[in-house]
């Protein structure tokens, strides 16, 4: 079996490639470690907002986006 920071590194491809009867065989820190690998555990704070199109709007916070060159 895989260590949490194991799982933790997985990246998540990987994670996500675990099926449910290998993650039955998991502890309760090893699906957490697991859950994060994918990204379940998001912090609020990281999520992009998101406008009414659906399109992601990071610059939400009230600067000015910079001008393109080129």
């Amino acid at each position: 079996a895989l260590s949490v920071s194991q799982l933790k590194a997985l990246g998540p491809d990987n994670a996500a490639a675990v099926t449910e009867a290998q993650r039955a065989g998991l502890k309760v820190e090893q699906r957490a470690a697991l859950d994060e690998a994918v990204g379940l555990k998001t912090a609020r704070a990281e999520v992009p907002a998101v406008n009414s199109t659906g399109i992601s709007n990071p610059g939400s916070g009230g600067s000015a986006p910079l001008p393109l060159k080129g």
